[in-house]
């Protein structure tokens, strides 16, 4: 069912709520009193009632020439693993969208890499809420596990990436500009292709897989944001030419893009300087593991392929960059403690922008990454012995104030990019009726367009 309020006009059973294809009839109107309800042919403007029948509703949506709602001012900034303990996760999965799309400020995640899945909200007490509601409505007694801060990667300098993908019998190349935006824009999509080049159905078709998920970044495999995306060209085959190549395309072209960002392309080094300089330390890798190999009997195989791996890896964040939610607090509490507090948040890597006193009581107000602020209201209870308080409000995302101790960390330090074949930023090319994969430092030397 959907709860809705009649602003205006008049509802009645059958009408069609929304534009154009994506309508929905209202099949029963029904009008609520506690527990029991009724049912019936239309509700005046003012009324509050419930209606079956659309299914693409969402909390907040303004129908007809309603608005849709102002964003929630607040928003998810940790995430928590579902443990299903002896519960189906299937059935769990089902049950957390439901409750998703109750609730705006729940994100439900599946990871596909690791078979879990992610809750992302606020804190522990929607946590216990959430729990409480799988008990009570799923009948499934469900636990999490130690939350940790939702973080998300963005770029500083422009970059092309290319996808290729060329199977046989199929064919897309896809080149796009990342770009770097500012903090809280969010993704951003165009194209500067002619139509002469792409023709403009193959062009919303990579527009329309640039936005149909949310990409990853190659230092923690966080969300992306603040980046706007620019398809710069693109090329397909009249025969071989299928959707799904340029959606392989597309993603291969973001995700090398972010390599080559995460390994210095364009401040220190060309997308060629940057395609010798790990050809060279993957050769070398594999020469340095074959000689190691050869003077044991055991895994010589698997130890080159090892070795060489590990050889290409990236060090280092490049021109890509690790943002962390931060929060805008409010403390107040006794004179004589702000002392205490001020420092504390020197501590927590945070900033005092305004500091009021009455003489008795003093206000704190200023901004303090969520990670270092996430349990300090337990502190201030303590050390104010119930008189201070703190309020926190969501104030975006900045640049992470301990990047290293994140990556170097037990939770993401074995994150590697190339490994996430869901996320691979290595092309398929073909040759002699047969496809092959080329790496990603490896592909402007191959690509069909030359890039700029």
């Amino acid at each position: 069912m959907t709860w809705l309020k009649v602003c205006g006009g008049e509802l009645r059973a059958k009408m069609l709520l929304g534009e154009g294809d994506e309508a929905e009839k209202v099949d029963q109107v029904r009008v609520y009193s506690g527990a029991k309800s009724s049912t019936v042919e239309a509700v005046p403007a003012g009324s509050v009632c419930a209606v079956t029948g659309p299914q693409l509703t969402f909390p907040g949506e303004g129908l007809g020439c309603a608005q849709d709602s102002a964003a929630p001012i607040l928003q998810p900034v940790l995430t928590y693993t579902l443990l299903p303990g002896e519960c189906d996760i299937h059935k769990c999965l089902l049950a957390l969208r439901e409750l998703e799309d109750e609730d705006p400020l729940l994100h439900v995640v599946w990871q596909e890499r690791l078979q879990e899945v992610h809750v992302q909200l606020m804190g522990a007490v929607q946590l216990e809420i959430i729990e409480s509601l799988m008990r009570s409505r799923f009948n499934l007694n469900v636990s999490f596990g130690q939350g940790s801060i939702l973080y998300k990667e963005t770029i500083t300098a422009p970059v092309e990436g290319v996808g290729h993908f060329e199977p046989l019998r199929h064919y897309a190349e896809v080149h796009v500009l990342l770009e770097p935006l500012p903090r809280g824009a969010g993704m951003e999509f165009a194209s500067t292709v002619s139509v002469d080049e792409l023709d403009r159905n193959w062009q919303r078709l990579i527009l329309q897989h640039c936005k149909e998920r949310e990409h990853l970044g190659v230092l923690i495999g966080a969300p992306l944001t603040d980046v706007r995306i620019t398809l710069i060209a693109g090329r397909g085959h009249l025969k071989h030419t299928e959707g799904g190549d340029f959606r392989q395309a597309t993603y291969r072209a973001i995700r090398m893009g972010l390599m080559e960002s995460r390994a210095g392309v364009p401040t220190s080094a060309t997308p060629l300087d940057v395609a010798e300089r790990f050809a060279q330390s993957a050769d070398s890798a594999s020469e340095s593991s074959v000689r190691a190999s050869s003077s044991s009997r055991d895994d010589s195989h698997d130890s080159a392929g090892e070795g060489s791996a590990e050889g290409a890896r990236i060090r280092g964040v490049g021109n890509c960059r690790l943002l962390e939610p931060w929060y805008r607090f409010r403390l107040e509490l006794p004179q004589e403690m702000i002392g205490r507090a001020m420092s504390d948040v020197q501590r927590m890597s945070g900033v005092c922008e305004s500091q009021t006193t009455d003489g008795t009581y003093a206000v704190i107000e200023g901004v303090a990454p969520v990670s270092e602020m996430r349990d300090y209201a337990m502190d201030v209870n303590a050390y104010s012995h119930g008189e201070g308080r703190i309020s926190l409000v969501f104030d975006g995302y900045r640049d992470c104030h301990n990047t290293d101790e994140v990556l170097s960390s037990a939770e993401y330090a074995n994150y590697d990019p190339e490994a996430d074949l869901d996320n691979t930023p290595d092309s398929v090319f073909c040759a002699h009726g047969a496809g092959y994969p080329v790496k990603w430092y490896k592909v402007p030397e191959f690509c069909h367009i030359p890039m700029r």
